[in-house]
Protein backbone atom coordinates (compact mmCIF):
# COMPACT_ATOMS: atom_id res chain seq x y z
CA UNK A 1 0.00 0.00 0.00
CA UNK A 2 1.47 3.28 -1.22
CA UNK A 3 2.13 5.49 2.16
CA UNK A 4 3.88 8.22 3.08
CA UNK A 5 4.61 9.51 6.93
CA UNK A 6 4.39 12.85 6.95
CA UNK A 7 2.90 15.44 9.45
CA UNK A 8 2.32 12.68 12.02
CA UNK A 9 -0.04 11.13 9.45
CA UNK A 10 -0.31 8.51 6.83
CA UNK A 11 -0.97 9.60 3.51
CA UNK A 12 -2.24 7.25 0.90
CA UNK A 13 -1.88 8.21 -2.64
CA UNK A 14 -1.79 6.53 -5.98
CA UNK A 15 0.56 7.02 -8.69
CA UNK A 16 -0.08 5.93 -12.19
CA UNK A 17 1.76 6.51 -15.43
CA UNK A 18 5.27 7.80 -16.53
CA UNK A 19 6.49 11.19 -17.21
CA UNK A 20 6.47 14.36 -15.83
CA UNK A 21 4.60 14.30 -12.45
CA UNK A 22 0.93 15.90 -11.77
CA UNK A 23 0.09 16.15 -8.90
CA UNK A 24 -3.45 16.17 -8.21
CA UNK A 25 -5.46 17.04 -4.49
CA UNK A 26 -9.36 15.77 -4.39
CA UNK A 27 -12.20 18.50 -2.77
CA UNK A 28 -13.97 17.99 0.08
CA UNK A 29 -15.38 14.26 1.24
CA UNK A 30 -13.80 12.86 -1.78
CA UNK A 31 -10.38 10.95 -1.83
CA UNK A 32 -8.03 9.10 -5.04
CA UNK A 33 -10.71 6.68 -5.66
CA UNK A 34 -13.45 9.55 -7.73
CA UNK A 35 -10.51 10.40 -9.17
CA UNK A 36 -8.83 8.11 -11.43
CA UNK A 37 -10.33 8.42 -14.45
CA UNK A 38 -9.43 11.72 -14.81
CA UNK A 39 -5.85 10.56 -13.70
CA UNK A 40 -6.05 8.48 -15.89
CA UNK A 41 -6.73 11.55 -18.86
CA UNK A 42 -3.88 12.90 -17.52
CA UNK A 43 -1.43 9.86 -18.40
CA UNK A 44 -2.41 9.91 -22.30
CA UNK A 45 -1.01 13.00 -22.33
CA UNK A 46 1.97 12.00 -21.61
CA UNK A 47 2.01 12.69 -17.76
CA UNK A 48 2.26 10.92 -14.46
CA UNK A 49 -0.51 11.40 -12.13
CA UNK A 50 -0.25 10.77 -8.55
CA UNK A 51 -3.57 11.31 -6.65
CA UNK A 52 -3.59 11.42 -2.85
CA UNK A 53 -6.01 11.32 -0.47
CA UNK A 54 -6.06 13.84 1.62
CA UNK A 55 -5.98 14.35 5.51
CA UNK A 56 -9.52 13.07 7.07
CA UNK A 57 -10.40 11.01 3.60
CA UNK A 58 -9.88 7.98 1.53
CA UNK A 59 -6.91 5.40 3.15
CA UNK A 60 -5.35 8.12 4.72
CA UNK A 61 -4.93 9.22 8.09
CA UNK A 62 -8.24 10.78 9.79
CA UNK A 63 -7.00 12.40 13.05
CA UNK A 64 -10.19 13.63 15.08
CA UNK A 65 -8.77 17.18 15.90
CA UNK A 66 -9.03 20.14 14.07
CA UNK A 67 -7.35 20.08 10.56
CA UNK A 68 -6.12 23.83 8.87
CA UNK A 69 -5.97 24.40 5.20
CA UNK A 70 -2.51 25.21 5.71
CA UNK A 71 -1.54 21.83 7.60
CA UNK A 72 -3.45 19.72 4.49
CA UNK A 73 -1.04 22.08 2.39
CA UNK A 74 2.29 20.99 4.30
CA UNK A 75 0.87 17.71 4.57
CA UNK A 76 1.18 17.39 0.35
CA UNK A 77 4.40 19.12 0.50
CA UNK A 78 5.63 16.51 2.72
CA UNK A 79 4.83 13.77 0.46
CA UNK A 80 6.23 15.62 -2.73
CA UNK A 81 9.47 16.19 -0.81
CA UNK A 82 9.40 12.58 0.70
CA UNK A 83 8.86 11.17 -3.15
CA UNK A 84 11.38 13.27 -4.51
CA UNK A 85 9.35 14.42 -7.53
CA UNK A 86 9.83 18.36 -7.22
CA UNK A 87 9.12 20.69 -8.88
CA UNK A 88 4.98 19.17 -9.56
CA UNK A 89 2.41 20.27 -11.66
CA UNK A 90 0.21 20.97 -8.91
CA UNK A 91 -3.98 20.59 -9.93
CA UNK A 92 -6.19 21.13 -6.58
CA UNK A 93 -10.25 20.65 -7.05
CA UNK A 94 -12.43 21.82 -5.05
CA UNK A 95 -10.61 22.27 -1.53
CA UNK A 96 -7.68 20.23 -2.99
CA UNK A 97 -7.69 24.02 -4.84
CA UNK A 98 -7.62 25.86 -1.48
CA UNK A 99 -4.60 23.19 -0.81
CA UNK A 100 -3.21 23.86 -3.47
CA UNK A 101 -2.79 27.48 -3.95
CA UNK A 102 -1.72 27.28 -0.44
CA UNK A 103 1.36 24.61 -0.89
CA UNK A 104 2.01 27.38 -4.27
CA UNK A 105 2.59 30.24 -1.92
CA UNK A 106 4.28 28.53 0.93
CA UNK A 107 6.62 26.53 -0.96
CA UNK A 108 7.05 27.56 -4.74
CA UNK A 109 10.17 25.80 -5.16
CA UNK A 110 8.03 22.58 -5.34
CA UNK A 111 5.31 23.83 -8.00
CA UNK A 112 6.26 24.69 -11.57
CA UNK A 113 2.71 25.04 -12.98
CA UNK A 114 -0.77 25.44 -10.99
CA UNK A 115 -4.21 24.47 -12.20
CA UNK A 116 -7.57 25.55 -9.57
CA UNK A 117 -10.56 23.50 -10.62
CA UNK A 118 -13.89 24.26 -9.45
CA UNK A 119 -12.21 26.33 -6.54
CA UNK A 120 -11.99 29.80 -5.11
CA UNK A 121 -9.92 31.52 -2.47
CA UNK A 122 -12.41 32.12 -0.03
CA UNK A 123 -16.54 31.70 0.68
CA UNK A 124 -19.04 34.00 -0.18
CA UNK A 125 -20.24 33.70 3.30
CA UNK A 126 -17.97 33.18 6.07
CA UNK A 127 -19.73 30.63 8.14
CA UNK A 128 -19.53 27.25 8.78
CA UNK A 129 -23.84 26.23 8.24
CA UNK A 130 -24.86 27.51 4.99
CA UNK A 131 -26.40 26.18 1.61
CA UNK A 132 -22.79 24.75 0.51
CA UNK A 133 -22.13 23.22 3.77
CA UNK A 134 -25.41 21.59 3.45
CA UNK A 135 -25.19 20.12 -0.07
CA UNK A 136 -22.09 18.49 0.80
CA UNK A 137 -22.81 16.80 4.39
CA UNK A 138 -25.90 15.35 2.06
CA UNK A 139 -23.71 14.25 -0.54
CA UNK A 140 -20.91 13.13 2.07
CA UNK A 141 -24.09 10.54 3.72
CA UNK A 142 -25.42 9.65 0.44
CA UNK A 143 -25.11 5.47 0.07
CA UNK A 144 -21.85 3.84 -1.23
CA UNK A 145 -21.21 1.01 -2.74
CA UNK A 146 -20.09 -1.03 -0.42
CA UNK A 147 -16.79 -1.16 -1.77
CA UNK A 148 -16.00 2.40 -1.16
CA UNK A 149 -14.77 3.26 2.66
CA UNK A 150 -17.55 5.91 4.25
CA UNK A 151 -15.65 9.33 5.56
CA UNK A 152 -16.41 9.59 9.10
CA UNK A 153 -18.48 12.25 10.00
CA UNK A 154 -15.89 13.66 12.44
CA UNK A 155 -13.38 13.93 9.88
CA UNK A 156 -15.55 15.59 6.96
CA UNK A 157 -16.76 18.45 9.85
CA UNK A 158 -12.91 18.75 10.32
CA UNK A 159 -12.19 19.14 6.60
CA UNK A 160 -15.57 21.50 6.49
CA UNK A 161 -14.47 23.75 9.00
CA UNK A 162 -10.94 23.96 7.59
CA UNK A 163 -12.34 24.95 4.24
CA UNK A 164 -14.77 27.72 5.91
CA UNK A 165 -11.74 29.39 8.26
CA UNK A 166 -9.67 29.88 5.34
CA UNK A 167 -9.15 33.24 3.33
CA UNK A 168 -6.55 32.62 0.81
CA UNK A 169 -6.81 35.95 -0.96
CA UNK A 170 -3.33 37.64 0.26
CA UNK A 171 -1.73 34.71 -1.17
CA UNK A 172 -2.96 35.42 -4.70
CA UNK A 173 -0.50 38.07 -6.02
CA UNK A 174 2.38 36.28 -4.33
CA UNK A 175 1.70 33.12 -6.80
CA UNK A 176 4.09 33.88 -9.42
CA UNK A 177 3.96 30.30 -11.23
CA UNK A 178 1.77 29.48 -14.87
CA UNK A 179 -1.79 29.24 -13.73
CA UNK A 180 -4.72 28.11 -14.80
CA UNK A 181 -7.96 28.80 -13.52
CA UNK A 182 -10.96 26.42 -14.35
CA UNK A 183 -14.68 27.13 -14.05
CA UNK A 184 -17.50 24.92 -14.56
CA UNK A 185 -20.04 26.94 -16.12
CA UNK A 186 -23.38 26.02 -13.69
CA UNK A 187 -21.03 25.71 -10.60
CA UNK A 188 -23.65 26.75 -7.56
CA UNK A 189 -21.51 25.77 -5.19
CA UNK A 190 -18.37 28.08 -6.27
CA UNK A 191 -20.16 30.97 -8.20
CA UNK A 192 -17.92 32.83 -10.51
CA UNK A 193 -18.67 35.89 -8.05
CA UNK A 194 -16.08 34.21 -5.89
CA UNK A 195 -14.55 32.04 -8.23
CA UNK A 196 -13.58 35.04 -10.30
CA UNK A 197 -11.20 36.60 -7.61
CA UNK A 198 -8.54 33.83 -8.76
CA UNK A 199 -7.90 35.92 -12.24
CA UNK A 200 -5.88 38.33 -9.70
CA UNK A 201 -3.06 35.62 -9.74
CA UNK A 202 -0.99 37.13 -11.88
CA UNK A 203 -0.69 36.13 -15.32
CA UNK A 204 -3.55 33.57 -14.92
CA UNK A 205 -5.21 32.40 -17.45
CA UNK A 206 -9.26 31.07 -17.26
CA UNK A 207 -10.86 28.39 -18.66
CA UNK A 208 -14.61 27.41 -18.58
CA UNK A 209 -16.24 24.42 -19.23
CA UNK A 210 -19.84 23.61 -19.60
CA UNK A 211 -21.26 21.54 -16.44
CA UNK A 212 -21.59 21.94 -12.66
CA UNK A 213 -19.00 21.47 -9.83
CA UNK A 214 -19.37 17.80 -8.96
CA UNK A 215 -19.57 16.72 -12.61
CA UNK A 216 -15.94 18.37 -13.89
CA UNK A 217 -14.65 15.34 -12.37
CA UNK A 218 -17.06 12.43 -12.55
CA UNK A 219 -18.89 13.39 -15.85
CA UNK A 220 -16.14 15.61 -17.30
CA UNK A 221 -12.88 14.49 -17.08
CA UNK A 222 -11.48 14.10 -20.58
CA UNK A 223 -12.24 17.65 -21.11
CA UNK A 224 -10.59 18.83 -18.01
CA UNK A 225 -7.84 17.00 -18.56
CA UNK A 226 -7.65 18.35 -22.07
CA UNK A 227 -7.81 21.07 -21.17
CA UNK A 228 -5.32 20.78 -18.25
CA UNK A 229 -2.64 19.38 -20.74
CA UNK A 230 -3.39 21.84 -23.70
CA UNK A 231 -2.45 24.56 -20.62
CA UNK A 232 0.70 22.57 -20.11
CA UNK A 233 2.18 21.79 -23.22
CA UNK A 234 1.79 26.15 -23.81
CA UNK A 235 3.52 26.69 -20.90
CA UNK A 236 6.28 23.86 -21.50
CA UNK A 237 9.66 25.62 -20.75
Amino acid sequence: MPLVQVNGIDLYYERLGDGPPVVVVPGLGADSRQFMPFATDLTSGGFSALVLDPRGAGRSSKPHQPYSVEQMADDVSGLVSALGIAPVVLVGYSLGGRIAMCLAARHPEQVNRLVLAATSAHDRKPRILGARWLVFNLLARLPKPRRLDSQPSYAFENQRRAAAAFDGRPLLATIRMPTLVVRATRDRIVPRVVSGGLAEIPGARVAELPGGHLSLVLARHRELAAAITGFLSETAS
